[in-house]
């Protein structure tokens, strides 16, 4: 049995310097002895030719195999003749088995590398469908859901790599807010926080808004009900308004109880209106509705409002309206040079 090899430099000698050049054995490349330019591969060629010598014009044999075009390597396999038929593997006198430990170990190892052959650069798709399929397992979740989840994954990346292809892509994330679009289309009784529970735990549904987002601008799927949280000002400024606590406060400060709501009304619905999708997504309607109340009121009147009384007044705890004024209304207020008097 013997192979032969083609060498796409046919003098052996390096363009750059002229010297000679080694044949790297891990990698089948040819680099250069003395200024290590890298030159083309050695190949092994396709056809393989079952016994006697290699004759050009004649060759003796009357059999012949192909394993395809492969680089020129040393690895850890051996052979690559009968690798994807044989179960068994033989110490280097191709005579007797290994030892059933050091076969378990090697199939282990047969089984990585076909299975990395045959990814190649589609890694990140295999393990984002693979961690679908293994959620969708845990949850009990229908077939048909899962492909459909599967397909959307494969529409997104395609389109996605298509009109950003600088874009960093998050497979593993997407894959997520797919399945999440799959349920939400069948009705299924999933929550965000069952599937990232399975998904990627420790994970809140936020993590996934940015490609929810995307998904809704450019793949038509709903996933925000947009402005949902206009519908909560109306009841909160009603509550605020009926407040004997707040109505308190107000004529202790010496203001107008109907000229400041009639501020207060004005000035939510100016900073509602201007407010856009990507302003508000991933946050809580009610909350987000309750911190614009006391931002507007902070401005139109610093006397009165409180953090603790406002959050009592719409039921929201007092810490998060804080927060959204911190790390929502400041910078959005800042950025836009908004000044409510």
């Amino acid at each position: 049995m013997t192979m032969q090899t083609q060498l796409k430099i046919g003098d052996g000698k390096c363009e750059c310097c002229g010297n000679g050049l080694s044949h790297d054995q891990i990698k089948g490349y040819l680099v250069c002895d003395t200024c290590g330019a890298v030159h083309d591969r050695v190949m092994v060629n396709p056809t393989l030719q079952i016994g006697g010598t290699v004759n050009k014009e004649r060759p003796p044999a009357s059999q012949f195999g192909s394993f395809g075009e492969r680089p020129y390597i040393v690895d850890g396999m051996g052979s690559y003749i009968g690798h994807h038929t044989e179960s068994t593997f033989f110490d280097a006198t191709n005579r007797a088995p290994l030892s059933a430990s050091r076969q378990r170990k090697f199939r282990r190892l047969k089984y990585r590398y076909e299975m990395s052959t045959k990814i190649g650069p589609n890694e990140p798709l295999y393990r984002s469908l693979k961690k679908l399929n293994l959620t969708c397992s845990v949850l009990g979740i229908s077939n048909s859901i899962r492909n459909e989840a599967a397909d959307l994954l494969q529409k997104a990346i395609t389109l996605m790599k298509k009109e950003h292809p600088d874009m960093f892509l998050d497979n593993i994330r997407l894959g997520c807010t797919c399945l999440i679009a799959a349920l939400r289309n069948r009705r299924s009784p999933f929550s965000d926080h069952q599937v990232l529970d399975v998904y990627m735990p420790s994970r809140k549904p936020r993590y996934l808004s940015r490609y929810k987002v995307w998904m809704q601008d450019n793949m038509d799927i709903l996933f925000y009900e947009s402005a949902a949280f206009k519908k909560w000002i109306p009841k909160i400024i009603s509550d605020l308004e009926r407040s004997p606590m707040l109505t308190d406060r107000i004529e202790r400060k010496g203001e107008n109880h109907a000229k400041f709501f009639k501020k207060l009304k004005k000035g939510v619905k100016i900073v509602a209106d201007e407010l856009t999708f990507y302003d508000y997504v991933g946050k809580n309607p009610r909350i987000l509705a309750a911190s614009l109340c006391y931002v507007v009121s902070k401005m139109i009147c610093p006397r009165i409002p409180s953090q603790n009384l406002y959050g009592k007044i719409a039921e929201t705890a007092e810490n998060s309206i804080r927060d959204h004024q911190r790390s929502l209304w400041k910078p959005y207020f800042a950025k836009h040079n908004i000044i409510l008097t």
